[in-house]
C-alpha cells in the first residue's frame, strides 16, 4: 500500500512539474526569460521581467487554492467563506505583485510595461490562476471523495458481515438458546414467545436494513433497545440494566451497526455472573446532533476493552463517514468503563 501511495505521489509531482514547464513556456517563453535574467544584471539599466513577479506568486496562489482552499471550505460547504477569501487573496496578490514592483524600480531596476499594465497582468493571472487551480481542486476532491466513499462501503459490508457471522455463531446461538430453553421449563410460553420474536428481530435487522447506506436513527434505536430486552429476557428483570432516550427525537439519517459495537461491549464485557453490575444506555438529541453513551461495571481488566472488539474498526468507519463530524470518546477506571458517541447532522 505504501508502495503504491509512494508511486501515486511522484507520478502525480512529475505531471504537475511536466504541467508548469508547459504553462511557463506558453504564457512566458523560456528563451525570453532567459535573456531576461541576464538583463538583472545589466550594469547600466539592470532589467526586471514581470514574469519573475509573477511566476512565483502564481505558484503559490494555485496550490494555496487547490490543495488548502478548497479541501477546506468547498469540501465542508463553506461556499461563502471560500469566495470571501478569495476576494482577499485578489488584494493581496495585487498588493504584492504591485508593491513589489515599486520595491524593484526604486532600486533602479527598470520594467517593460507601466504601472497600468502590471496591474491588468496581475489581475489577469490571478484570474487564470484561480481557474486552472480551481479545477484542479475539484477534480482532486471528487477523486478523493469518490475513493472515501469506496472505502466506506467496503468498511460497511465488513462490519454488516462480521455482525452477521457473529450473530450465527454457534456460542452466540447456544447460550440465547440455552437461556430460551430455561425458561421454556420454568412456564409455559409467555417469555419464551417474546424472547424467541426478540431473537427472530435481531437477526432480521442486518439482513433488511444492512444493504443500505443510511437507516433511520429511530430503527437503529429500536434494534439497540429489542437487544437489551433480549438480554433482560436472559439475565433476569432484577438485573440493573438502564436505557432511555432524552431530549426531543428527531429522525436522523444514520451509516447502519454504528452504535451495536458499544452496546454489545458493554454485555459481553460487563456482565458478571456473581454480581449485579449495571449497565447504562443513553440515546440523548441534541438541535443538531444526537449521540450515545453506554456505560458498564468493568469485570475483564486483563485486556483493555477498546481492543477487545470493534471499536477499533468503529473508529475507522466514523472516520470514513462523518469526518469531523463526530466525536468518539473511550474512557477506563479500575472500576467502571464508558463510550460516548456523538453524531452531527
Amino acid at each position: 500500500m505504501k508502495e503504491k501511495q509512494r508511486s501515486t505521489l511522484s507520478i502525480s509531482t512529475l505531471v504537475h512539474f511536466l504541467s508548469w514547464i508547459l504553462a511557463i513556456q506558453l504564457i512566458f517563453d523560456f528563451h525570453g526569460l532567459f535573456y531576461s535574467f541576464q538583463g538583472l544584471f545589466h550594469p547600466e539599466e539592470p532589467f526586471f521581467d514581470e514574469a519573475f513577479l509573477l511566476i512565483p506568486l502564481m505558484l503559490i496562489l494555485f496550490y494555496g487554492n487547490s490543495h488548502f482552499l478548497i479541501p477546506k471550505f468547498i469540501s465542508r460547504q463553506k461556499v461563502l467563506v471560500y469566495f470571501l477569501i478569495l476576494i482577499v487573496s485578489l488584494l493581496a496578490f495585487m498588493a504584492i505583485g504591485y508593491g513589489s514592483y515599486l520595491i524593484f524600480t526604486q532600486a533602479g531596476f527598470y520594467f517593460g510595461m507601466d504601472d497600468v499594465e502590471l496591474l491588468d497582468s496581475l489581475l489577469v493571472s490571478w484570474v487564470l490562476t484561480i481557474g486552472v487551480s480551481s479545477s484542479v481542486g475539484l477534480v482532486k476532491l471528487v477523486r478523493e471523495n469518490h475513493e472515501l466513499r469506496k472505502k466506506a462501503e467496503k468498511e460497511q459490508k465488513r462490519a454488516e458481515l462480521k455482525y452477521l457471522s457473529e450473530q450465527v455463531n454457534p456460542h452466540f446461538l447456544f447460550n440465547t438458546l440455552n437461556a430460551i430453553y430455561s425458561l421454556s421449563s420454568e412456564e409455559n410460553a409467555p417469555k419464551t414467545t417474546e424472547a424467541i420474536l426478540l431473537l427472530s428481530e435481531i437477526m432480521r435487522y442486518p439482513i433488511k436494513e444492512g444493504k443500505h447506506e443510511k437507516v433511520k436513527l429511530s430503527n437503529e434505536i429500536t434494534f439497540i433497545q429489542k437487544y437489551i430486552d433480549l438480554q433482560r429476557i436472559r439475565l433476569g428483570n432484577e438485573y440493573p440494566i438502564s436505557f432511555r432516550i432524552e431530549g426531543e427525537e428527531k429522525d436522523f439519517d444514520v451509516a447502519p451497526f454504528l452504535f451495536i459495537p458499544i452496546v454489545e461491549n458493554a454485555f459481553k464485557y460487563g456482565i458478571s455472573k456473581t454480581d449485579f453490575t449495571e449497565v447504562n444506555v443513553v440515546f440523548h438529541f441534541g438541535v443538531d446532533e444526537f449521540s450515545l453513551r453506554v456505560s458498564n461495571s468493568y469485570q475483564d481488566r486483563t485486556t483493555k476493552m477498546s481492543e477487545k472488539f470493534g471499536l477499533l474498526n468503529l473508529r475507522e468507519r466514523l472516520e470514513l463517514i462523518y469526518p469531523e463530524k463526530h466525536e468518539l470518546e473511550i474512557q477506563e477506571t479500575q472500576e467502571k468503563f464508558s463510550v460516548s458517541l456523538s453524531i452531527k447532522s
